[in-house]
């Protein structure tokens, strides 16, 4: 038996532990009733976030979503109104994961430097282990009208909030909000362009990583 793991496998593996794990409870309840968690829910996103990932949020149906879940359309609409309530409500539990990530790694750092390193490093591990899927909400979510974008901001501030408070634990000079609100975009537009550009070598996604890290040892006063 082959132990070689199919990447779609894994990716779907990861996404579905990010569901079933993490969710929290208001995420578990349906947006119209605000009845107990469902599984039928559960297996909605789920399915859908390997559909997202295989054929992007444009060319995904509705219908695409019912057939990977094995549900009815009435079952689908108690639960979300379109397919981008569903990748809104991935994205919120996306966000909680990789801050839940940050707030219990970083703590473990002792210096600017391994602060840095450590959150660059989460934050490439995250986007780029999970799969395109993460491009596609970066994309959507810095549509000003979309439903994803004022979630974006509230999770961006709350890292910002977090990297003070590790700062200063750490006894260092505290950072401004707007240095590290650019630092954080430009975090944002680089793996965005690998994300949706999946031509990107390894070897790019390596690199890119490494130039950021240098970007934010350079802006981020010692």
């Amino acid at each position: 038996m082959s132990d070689v793991v199919d990447p779609r496998e894994e990716s779907l593996r990861l996404l579905a532990a990010l569901v079933l794990e993490l969710g929290s409870e208001e995420e578990g309840r349906s947006r119209k009733s605000g009845g107990p968690r469902s599984f039928a829910r559960t297996q909605i996103l789920i399915h859908a976030m390997s559909v997202f990932n295989q054929q992007g949020l444009e060319e995904t149906s509705v219908q695409d979503l019912l057939n990977a879940a094995n549900i009815s359309r009435r079952t689908f609409y108690k639960y979300f109104t379109s397919k981008l309530d569903v990748l809104e409500s991935i994205y919120v539990l996306a966000s909680k994961v990789m801050l839940a990530r940050f707030e219990a790694e970083l703590p473990a750092t002792r210096t600017r430097d391994d602060l840095l390193a450590s959150f660059v490093h989460i934050y490439f591990d995250y986007q780029f282990s999970v799969g395109k899927i993460v491009g596609m909400m970066l994309e959507e979510s810095l549509r000003s009208a979309s439903p994803l974008a004022p979630h974006r901001q509230h999770m961006l501030d709350k890292v910002v909030v977090l990297l003070q408070r590790e700062f200063s634990r750490l006894g260092l000079p505290a950072q401004e909000y707007w240095r590290l609100m650019g630092l954080l975009w430009a975090l944002e537009g680089a793996s965005m362009h690998l994300l949706t550009n999946p031509a990107h070598p390894a070897d790019d996604v390596e690199a890119c990583r490494r130039g950021l890290l240098t970007l934010w040892q350079q802006a981020v006063t010692a």
